[in-house]
């Protein structure tokens, strides 16, 4: 029983469709917008590594450069 809750607990959720290195622009209204590389990423966060250091955004907000 105890291993059955820990794969639901663990469950992955929706996957980043952003790989390590993609050119991407991320826009947040608090954060504002950054142009960079996609240097780590989780479910539920995506960081943009810029000039100024790592940004953290939600991949909702991230799309890739034109």
């Amino acid at each position: 029983m105890a291993r059955a809750w820990n794969r639901v607990r663990t469950a992955p959720g929706p996957a980043s469709p952003y790989k390590i290195g993609d050119a991407v622009v991320g826009d947040d209204p608090f954060s504002g917008r950054h142009e960079g590389t996609v240097v780590s990423r989780t479910t539920a966060f995506v960081g943009v590594g810029t000039a100024e250091g790592v940004v953290y955004y939600d991949p909702r907000q991230v799309r890739r450069q034109e």
